[in-house]
């Protein structure tokens, strides 16, 4: 019997071998697509890392070049602040110097928005960030301030809402100078490591570039100030013409370097006026020096501090056993100055005996020694001096009509120092700088108060007053900048102005800083690292204070 043909279950339907290789080829496809999708899906995230880091690297190239073509300080601060801020998206960025102190000062800010930010508004929490930062020279980047365990619990963090804060270093020639800081309080994480490295990057940059156009800048003011210098000498050369030293450029000097130019190469007796201290010797000896007669002797005499009884044998001369004590034959002063010049100095002060024997000498052009009968020719200029007023002296009959009108050939007045305007500020300096380098004290130089009361000062003792004064200042200032109490003993510094308010404490506050900055500036002639120097900030600082305090149009 032949067994039965099993039937189809209808439980377990048979599966088509065909529909079995189907699925499993179905299945294998599916893998490979999968496997073929991851790999893709990390390619393009490599090449998206790719793109977004050669956007960065080029994006750092362009700011990089950008910065290298900026000339002026506060541009080049603003424009790193603004990069700053681009590169990191935050919501502010400060920039930071370190002063000598270790302080800490602002030099610039940036908000979003293009402006300036309050420097009241920068958190206690930049301080412990930048201390590490100056301290270690490394990067300090908190991505989540709020629910950071070391920054949680300060004030300003919570106030602000504080996330994300970094701060960089910027390194100079001397080290870590400074630090690039920026904060923001809508995301935390707001940069990742590689945008970090990126603001890294361009803090180097940022840093080479101020350094670089700081240095510029400074090179540049000192050159200017250089020039500046060499203006002003340039017009006290021309005012002074050949006499070298002789200073001033006021119009009472011009007047006696016309006269001088006049006379100095001819032997025309000179009559030289003026109160006592005001250079007469000093022009005396440029008349001889810079004239023909610079080869052959100059012999100053001062007529008023000789005895009469001397002074003749001591212009004249003597022969041997004249008088008691002349053991020699002597030659005297006219002798000793023939062919050059002598210079009578009080003349003013000669007796009558003897200006009736000068008068003969200066008619004759010869001279007897005493004790001889014999005349001697000589060949000599006459440059007088007084401080009378000889005119009176001859209407009072004490001093001889025709010898003063044989002396008065050509009159020269040397004008009084309070009559020479700011002479007496080139005249200083010029005396300050043979100061500075006897006493071996090159940072020597006159403040703002010193110079207005140099200029103020009546001086009654003149050029020879001024001397003292300035040679007293630089030996007894306790510091280089010198002030009124310096020049003069007991001399109480003028009062600084009394500020009115007018207006708000911080309009009020603003004014005297402005005017304290301007007077600064004018005393350092300009130069603004000078003058921040005197104020005691940071050049960086005192731009940023010229700048918000916008005092660019009343520095020009």
């Amino acid at each position: 019997m032949t067994p039965p043909v099993p039937g189809p279950d209808p439980e377990h339907p048979e599966t088509d071998p065909e529909e079995l290789l189907a699925e499993a080829e179905e299945a294998v496809d599916a893998e490979e697509r999968r496997e073929l999708l991851d790999t893709t899906a990390h390619y393009e995230d490599q090449i998206r890392s790719l793109k977004e880091g050669h956007r960065r690297l080029f994006m750092l190239l362009e700011i990089t070049r950008g910065l290298g073509s900026v000339g002026k300080v506060p541009e080049l601060l603003d424009r790193i602040l603004a990069h700053a801020l681009e590169i990191s998206n935050a919501d502010r960025a400060y920039l930071l110097s370190k002063n000598e102190d270790g302080t800490l000062s602002i030099v610039a800010s940036r908000g979003q928005d293009g402006n300036p930010e309050d420097p009241n508004d920068l958190p206690e929490i930049s301080q412990t960030i930048l201390e590490q930062v100056l301290e270690k020279g490394e990067t300090l980047y908190v991505s989540d301030a709020l629910n950071n365990p070391d920054f949680m619990s300060q004030r300003s963090v919570r106030e602000l809402s504080l996330r994300t804060v970094v701060a960089v270093p910027l390194t100079g020639p001397r080290g870590v100078t400074g630090a690039l800081y920026v904060d923001s309080k809508n995301v935390a994480g707001l940069l990742e490591e590689e945008g970090v490295k990126l603001l890294e990057s361009f803090a180097a940059q940022a840093g080479m570039a101020l350094e670089s156009t700081t240095r510029r800048e400074e090179l540049k003011e000192t050159a200017e100030t250089l020039e500046a210098a060499n203006r002003e000498l340039t017009q006290a050369l021309e005012g002074r013409s050949q006499f070298d030293q002789i200073l001033g450029r006021s119009q009472a000097m011009a007047r006696v370097f016309q006269t001088l130019e006049r006379v100095v190469d001819n032997s025309v007796t000179v009559l030289l006026q003026g109160e006592t201290g005001t250079g007469k010797e000093l022009v005396a000896q440029a008349l001889h020096f810079k004239g023909s007669r610079r080869e052959a002797n100059f012999v100053p005499v001062n007529c008023g501090a000789i005895p009469a009884a001397l002074l003749e044998s001591e212009l004249f001369g003597y022969q041997k056993g004249a008088f008691t004590g002349a053991e020699r034959d002597h030659i005297g002063l006219f002798e000793t100055a023939d062919g050059g010049t002598l210079f009578l100095d009080e003349i003013g002060e000669l007796s009558h005996q003897l200006q009736v024997t000068l008068l003969r000498v200066l008619q004759e052009g010869e001279v007897r020694r005493v004790g001889e009968s014999i005349y001697r020719k000589v060949d000599v200029r006459i440059v007088a001096a007084t401080n009378k007023d000889l005119l009176n002296e001859v209407e009072g009959g004490r001093f001889r009509e025709d010898l003063f009108y044989r002396i008065n050939v050509v009159s020269i007045d040397l004008p009084p120092l309070r009559e020479r305007g700011d002479d007496v500020l080139i005249l200083a300096e010029s005396f300050l700088e043979r100061v500075k380098e006897k006493l071996d004290r090159p940072g020597l130089h006159f403040g703002g108060e010193a110079r207005r009361w140099l200029v103020a000062h009546s001086w009654p003792g003149n050029v020879r007053e001024l001397v003292n004064a300035v040679e007293r200042a630089g030996a007894l200032a306790l510091k280089d900048r010198i002030g009124p109490g310096d020049l003069s003993p007991g001399q109480i510094p003028a009062r600084a102005p009394q500020w009115t308010r007018e207006g708000t404490l911080k309009e009020t506050l603003n004014q005297a800083e402005e005017a304290a900055i301007l007077d600064a500036l004018k005393e350092a002639r300009g130069n603004i690292s000078q003058a921040a120097r005197f104020l005691g900030l940071s050049r960086q600082h005192l731009h940023t204070r010229i700048r918000r305090l916008n005092l660019r149009e009343k520095m020009d």
